[in-house]
C-alpha cells in the first residue's frame, strides 16, 4: 500500500470560497483545532494538516492542545468548534457505536450535541 492513498474527495476550493461568499463570510473566520495530548500522535499531524491546507480557503486556525487528563470534560462542555478525536466501537454492531455517538442525547460521546 502507497501513502498517501487515493480518495474519492476532491479539493475544489473555488466552490468553497463561493459558499463562504455566500454566507457572509468572504473573508474567511478563525477557528481553533483541539486535540487530546494524549492521543497527539496522530490528533497533531491531523491538526496540522488541517491547517495547513485550509489557508487556501481563507480559513485561519490554532491550536490547543488539552490535557489528557481534562479531554473529555472538555468534550463534555461541548465548547471546542472543532476537535480532532478517536473513539470507536468496541463491540461489532454499529448501531452501537452511533447510538454513542450521534443519539440525541447529551452524552460524552455525541461531541457535536
Amino acid at each position: 500500500m502507497t501513502w498517501p492513498r487515493a480518495t474519492a474527495y476532491n479539493t475544489d476550493i473555488a466552490k468553497a470560497e463561493s459558499a463562504a461568499r455566500e454566507a457572509g463570510m468572504a473573508d474567511g473566520f478563525e477557528t481553533t483545532i483541539y486535540l487530546d495530548i494524549g492521543q497527539a500522535t496522530i490528533g497533531e499531524p491531523t491538526a496540522c494538516w488541517c491547517r495547513k491546507a485550509w489557508p487556501r480557503s481563507a480559513i485561519r486556525t490554532t491550536i490547543e492542545k488539552v490535557p489528557g487528563s481534562n479531554w473529555r470534560g472538555e468534550m463534555l462542555k461541548k465548547t471546542m468548534p472543532f476537535m480532532v478525536n478517536f473513539f470507536s466501537g468496541w463491540l461489532d454492531y454499529p448501531e452501537y457505536f452511533f447510538l454513542f455517538t450521534y443519539h440525541g442525547q447529551n452524552a460524552v460521546f455525541n461531541t457535536m450535541s
